[in-house]
């Protein structure tokens, strides 16, 4: 049987990303695998500095034949009124039927368990994010497999030697990447920068943000310390991983988190890592590779109607660790142990994690290519 990777390619977010990288690996694995490209951004200029686009392209064009076909599809269980319902985990096709869900609550909207119980198998992208979706399932009497398999980073985009941006800064340069959620702990950090630092400082806070967030959320107060604010949804693959390694330090004071894939790939460019102390992150974030963060609990509006359990950091000790950050640089130690960890996590051991189960749990072989 061959294996159909199922949802958006063309775009410059998490799931295109995933989608791509798990598509190229398994193909490099020497497997045989097709990709069904769906979702809008097919014609973006970013298309054109994926390394992999050729391949892509040609994976992508491949015919699919799906009465010999395992499909794994990105998307929401019931995706409508977001998108349209032919992106439904009810509808996905093939003989094998997998849903793969980057998710964080410990909780999913009740009108997705009928869809989440009619698929072989559920992907989830951190042991974090399994353990809460298995326990909702079974709450709920759905035995549907829940399968924990972390995520990779890819060591040619995201390394040390990467070209850094040119950018207009004082001496020390944080990095905080997100789009103004409460989720990504961004109000956190405005509140711990601008109470901690002042002009007087030798810092800046390099923000690359997009979306719903806008530049002037990340306005410094008078007399307050220097912030370089970056509003782009557009940055060409080939370009991200020189944001970090102009800066000395990101601060990603999440409260809720699938993996973080941000922190992972800080590391790999062997960028210092603030993080809060708790989330699905500890999979590979531990006190020998970052600044860990206390806080606590609260119960956090998430998504529809839903309320989830959070970390919410607590912004003294933020404030204090940021402060650290810039008086103890540069946390050699840290930063050469984030790079060691960053290399156990690679596309090729998260496709060979994800073939393994297909080939246990179903007791199949998979084609070559």
């Amino acid at each position: 049987m061959h294996l159909v990777i199922d949802g958006r390619l063309w775009e410059n977010d998490s799931f295109a990303i995933i989608n791509k990288n798990l598509a190229v690996a398994l193909h490099r694995l020497g497997y045989d695998v097709r990709l069904e490209a769906w979702g809008q951004g097919s014609d973006k200029p970013y298309k054109d500095s994926f390394l992999d686009r050729d391949l892509l392209t040609e994976l992508a064009s491949r015919e699919k034949d799906y009465d010999n076909a395992i499909v794994i599809r990105q998307s929401w269980p019931v995706c409508e009124p977001y998108y349209s319902e032919h992106c439904n985990w009810d509808r996905i096709p093939g003989k094998i039927k997998i849903g793969l869900l980057p998710w964080e609550s410990d909780h999913v909207p009740k009108r997705w368990l009928e869809n989440m119980a009619k698929v072989d198998a559920i992907i989830a992208i951190s042991p974090f994010s399994a353990e809460r979706l298995e326990k909702e399932l079974r709450s709920h009497y759905i035995q549907t497999p829940v399968w924990a398999v972390p995520l990779g980073v890819d060591q040619r985009l995201f390394n040390p030697a990467v070209e850094a941006w040119k950018l207009d800064t004082k001496m020390f340069r944080f990095l905080h990447v997100g789009v103004g959620q409460s989720r990504k702990g961004s109000d956190l950090l405005r509140e711990a920068y601008f109470s901690e630092f002042t002009d007087n400082d030798d810092v800046s806070l390099v923000v690359k943000t997009g979306g719903w967030d806008s530049v002037a959320a990340w306005a410094s107060p008078p007399g307050g310390p220097h912030v370089v604010a970056i509003h782009d949804d557009n940055i060409p693959e080939n370009r991200m991983g020189g944001l970090y390694t102009a800066c000395h330090c990101l601060v990603h004071p999440s409260r809720l988190e699938g993996f973080g894939m941000t922190m992972l790939e800080a590391m790999a460019c062997g960028t210092l890592v603030i993080c809060p102390e708790r989330g699905a992150h500890r999979v590979f974030a531990d006190e020998s590779n970052a600044l860990l963060v206390h806080g606590e609990d609260e119960q956090m509006e998430f998504f529809e109607d839903l309320k989830t359990t959070a970390y919410r950091v607590d912004v003294t000790d933020l404030r204090r660790t940021m402060r650290d950050a810039v008086n103890e640089a540069p946390w050699e130690d840290k930063t050469g142990s984030g790079l060691k960890t960053s290399r156990r996590f690679r596309w090729c051991y998260t496709a060979m994690h994800i073939a393994s189960l297909i080939e246990d749990t179903f007791k199949l072989e998979l084609e070559s290519a």
